[in-house]
């Protein structure tokens, strides 16, 4: 691998491309993705790629599927790429309609390809402050159906408020499938079930659903999100991707019940999909921190059964215990007892997060205004000038402006207050120039009531 896969590929995407319509197979997903994880996190242009063809073979037959030659197989991904495009809506509603590829350089038997981003996605994957989703590239290198790596992303860019409810139509519409799958019943079975079961077998965040209705007909879908703990990393054809794992001492538990190693690994890997009922489902998600905590709770309670004799058919019991989600009261109070101070735990991590990402967010907030202004000033000295005529309006200002220095000196070498005053002025003179900007404000001062509501 090249230097950069030495350590964890990592995607970094806009929300806006994230939420985009368009629709790509499987192929040109892991490519554009695999190319994006290259994009080094201080470039301020897009740099030709020049690619190992190695490193794209290896993306794109992890599943184990041969094509033709490597160099012909990634002629037709960017072709097909760009009759493709992605339609973006902007902030003021204007519609951006991109190719994926500028150009690309393909010269059979070299060992490489190069090839370059259109520069009109250099917004959306470049120099990202905010409103932006990061995951690791080997958390969707593994599944096999493009809608598993379109939903994933989106239901990442909503994980940290742990859930989102969707239009169907919209959430149809965002995936390139607004003609497609007329009966809601198959784009579930087609779609959102497979990217379901795809998710908790290979990723590393997993969603239960629930359907809302209007006049018998499935209206709004609600995504659940919670990570994935069950899941480790494992190199293949010498990058890292997201497999399933087991846990061991679970499994020989479930074995002395009377199980085969077979089947106990097959219980196991069900996990809370034994609960059919989607309500019950969702509550013990939240009662237990993963599926080893679920499956422990229920062979100690099957364990203190057993030793009182009131059990006829262990494994019988076991399996209903894990279908209705028995509960031993005494068991209850002890549980709650232990896992309050993770719960306290988890609740300041939380807040804690919280915290940092309003810290961050404030400092981007503020490098971006000052560097929006300093680009303004830089451009037209009249605006400085204008600012300052203004600002001298304040006593305060005109105290702190030291008149045997220019304007621009005053600027950038002058009393904090004056700068600050002309940040202020210029913002206010030029609002659609800010436009960006006050957007983050809100979004920042919604962080800042839900950090206190909590």
């Amino acid at each position: 691998m090249n230097k950069k896969n030495n350590q964890e590929l990592v995607v970094v995407k806009s929300n806006k491309i994230i939420e985009a319509r368009y629709k790509l197979n499987i192929r040109e997903q892991k490519f554009i993705l695999y190319v994006a994880s290259l994009i080094k996190p201080d470039d301020k242009i897009f740099r030709y790629q020049k690619v190992k063809v190695k490193e794209i073979e290896k993306v794109l037959n992890t599943g184990n599927s041969k094509w033709g030659s490597i160099y012909k197989d990634v002629e037709d991904i960017i072709y097909s790429l760009n009759t493709k495009p992605l339609r973006i809506i902007k902030d003021n509603g204007e519609k951006l309609i991109i190719n994926w590829i500028a150009s690309a350089n393909i010269k059979p038997n070299s060992g490489y390809v190069t090839f370059e981003f259109s520069d009109e996605l250099r917004p959306y994957l470049l120099q990202l402050k905010s409103h932006f989703t990061k995951y690791q590239f080997k958390n969707i290198l593994h599944l096999k159906s493009g809608y598993s790596i379109r939903l994933y992303e989106i239901l990442k860019s909503h994980e940290f408020k742990s859930e989102v409810t969707y239009e169907v139509d919209n959430l149809k519409y965002i995936l390139g499938l607004e003609n497609k799958y007329a009966e809601y019943k198959a784009f579930k079975r087609s779609v959102l079930k497979k990217a379901q079961k795809e998710l908790k077998e290979r990723s590393d965040i997993y969603f239960e659903l629930e359907e809302e209705r209007e006049q018998r007909k499935v209206k709004y879908l609600k995504f659940y999100i919670y990570k994935n703990k069950n899941v480790k990393s494992e190199r293949i054809a010498g990058l890292e991707v997201a497999t399933e794992v087991v846990n061991e001492g679970i499994i020989s538990r479930i074995k002395n019940i009377g199980y085969s190693s077979k089947k106990a690994i097959e219980i196991y890997k069900k996990g809370f999909d034994w609960l059919k009922d989607t309500n019950k489902r969702r509550k013990a998600i939240e009662f237990y921190e993963d599926i080893d905590a679920y499956f422990d709770y229920k062979l100690k309670m099957l364990h203190d059964i057993i030793l009182e004799g009131k059990v006829k058919n262990p494994k019988g019991y076991f399996i209903k215990s894990l279908e209705e989600d028995y509960h031993n009261k005494k068991m209850d109070v002890v549980w709650n007892e232990q896992n309050i101070d993770k719960k306290i735990k988890s609740e300041r991590e939380k807040r804690k997060a919280k915290k940092t990402e309003i810290e961050k967010l404030s400092k981007s907030i503020s490098e971006q205004r000052q560097e929006l202004v300093k680009q303004l000033v830089e451009l037209d000295l009249d605006i400085l000038m204008e600012a300052i005529v203004q600002g001298k309006k304040s006593h305060v200002f005109q105290k702190s402006y030291d008149d045997s220095k220019t304007a621009l000196e005053n600027y950038h070498t002058g009393n904090p207050i004056v700068k600050s005053q002309i940040h202020l002025l210029i913002t206010k003179a030029y609002p659609d120039q800010f436009k960006l900007i006050r957007q983050q404000e809100l979004e920042l001062e919604k962080l800042k009531e839900a950090l206190n509501k909590s």
